[in-house]
């Protein structure tokens, strides 16, 4: 069996910045709905080429056709087949915008700290970072006094003042090897919203 060599260093502030400019710039969104992922995987899936709804539900994607989502889309095709494209319109009437932001940890400014900064590598993260929809934002605003401390969040990679961030993860990427270790995935929305609230 092969000897696989760990590296010491993780990401430098450099493989960072490569990736941030890599990827789109400006406003990137993540939109969601109930049973948008059983309409990704069915996509995803579907993308090899027309399959029978029989054989899909005798496969391991059956559940996924119990879906109230995916059950409209089988009711407007009509089909016993279906294909990817069935499901490019399967979108409801509301669906939740998540803006995505991408980030530095520890910040750019500082050192490395192992044990501080909870890191596996002594070295950086790039953190992404998923952020509430304005629309909740407003929310808060308009019923919950004290919410606005949340964004003061400073031992965390969360992205304050424009953003309210729902959950970030911290990934350590190997630009050389073509791995990522995922650090930490962590929400403190959902762990301190009844402090706030």
């Amino acid at each position: 069996m092969p000897i696989t060599t760990f590296t010491v260093d993780a990401m430098d502030k450099q493989d960072i910045e490569f990736v941030r400019a890599a990827l789109p710039s400006g406003r990137t969104v993540f939109y969601d709905f109930p049973d948008r992922y059983a309409v990704l995987l069915l996509t995803r899936y579907l993308q090899q080429g027309e399959a029978a709804v029989s054989e899909l539900k005798k496969s391991h994607l059956a559940p996924l056709l119990n879906r109230p989502l995916v059950k409209q889309v089988l009711a407007d095709t009509g089909r016993a087949t279906l294909v990817a494209s069935d499901f490019r319109d399967a979108w409801p009437d509301r669906v939740d915008g998540y803006r995505l932001t991408l980030d530095i940890w520890p910040g750019s400014s500082d050192k490395p700290q192992r044990a501080w900064h909870q890191v596996t590598r002594l070295g950086h993260s790039l953190v992404l970072q998923l952020n509430l929809p304005a629309s909740h934002k407003r929310a808060l605003a308009r019923n919950i006094d004290n919410w606005q401390r949340y964004t003061n969040e400073a031992f965390h990679p969360v992205a304050p003042p424009d953003e309210l961030t729902l959950a970030w993860a911290r990934i350590d990427l190997d630009l050389n090897r073509s791995e990522a270790l995922i650090e930490e995935i962590q929400s403190d929305w959902i762990r301190d919203v009844k402090y706030y609230a």
